[in-house]
């Protein structure tokens, strides 16, 4: 009977661990596919930019005599439109124009005019910038998740051994290895991964941030808390040898330890 019971409890163990698992992947996923769709709609969309360097806004027209950047909307969170009526500089039938602007991190819209075969046409070029002047959707961001990915796994699995250990040793040493090499890791790329890469999601950024904070900020309580646990729990036990060998029931002894458990 304790042998089905063992096997019954590292079965649920293991589903229990699974499923989390795959629900990290979800969501990694989810979020990919809702940063891939953060640029709103635009003629032209230039490659992602490191904020607080110069952007070449390019365009090109065969039959336009000029084009001109008329307004530069500047990230959400800056809330500035500005007026430029620029002129772009024309090489045979590209035009180009080096915005420096860009200390703001978010998404850029420029808007643009010309006059193709005489006629007014006012056209749209995105751009994103962020710290790392790198997205989601490039080799740097993407590798990022495979640790994540890596550090999740171990939270889970080393949380779902802490909840089904019977020692207090072992839960102390689980909660430890969830906390250290698994919760600890995973708010921090979490944290360099939305601040890096992910401009417009400010509040997470935030939020993000404090989790980590707080996390580093417990790293010693949680290492002492756990090391009482494990020293009062062989204190214990020796009182519990010294009971035994004063006569006392094998019984009663692993009642009290399971009261303190």
């Amino acid at each position: 009977m304790k042998t089905i019971n063992k096997i019954d409890e590292e079965n649920l163990e293991t589903d229990w661990c699974m499923h989390i698992a795959l629900f990290f992947l979800l969501s990694a996923f989810l979020l990919i596919t809702v940063v891939s769709a953060s640029l709103p709609d635009c003629e032209f969309n230039l490659p992602t930019a490191k904020s607080g360097t110069c952007v070449n806004i390019i365009n090109s027209c065969a039959n336009c005599s000029f084009i001109n950047i008329s307004t530069v909307y500047l990230p959400p969170s800056s809330g500035e439109i500005l007026s430029l009526d620029a002129e772009m500089t024309k090489n045979g039938v590209s035009y180009n124009y080096s915005f420096c602007n860009t200390t703001i991190i978010g998404t850029y819209v420029v808007t643009s005019f010309g006059d193709p075969n005489g006629e007014l046409v006012i056209s749209n070029t995105c751009f994103e910038t962020t710290r790392s002047g790198d997205n989601l959707s490039g080799v740097q961001g993407a590798i990022l998740f495979i640790p994540l990915i890596v550090f999740c796994f171990l939270t889970v699995y080393f949380g779902g051994n802490f909840f089904v250990s019977n020692t207090i040793i072992a839960k102390a040493m689980y909660f430890d290895l969830a906390y250290f090499i698994g919760l600890l890791p995973v708010t921090f790329l979490m944290y360099s991964i939305v601040n890096s890469y992910l401009p417009t999601f400010t509040v997470v950024s935030n939020v993000l941030y404090y989790a980590m904070y707080i996390v580093i900020i417990l790293c010693p309580i949680v290492f002492f808390v756990s090391s009482g646990y494990m020293v009062y729990d062989r204190v214990m036990a020796t009182q519990d040898k010294k009971l035994i060998e004063r006569g006392h029931s094998e019984s009663d002894i692993a009642n009290r330890a399971r009261r303190r458990r």
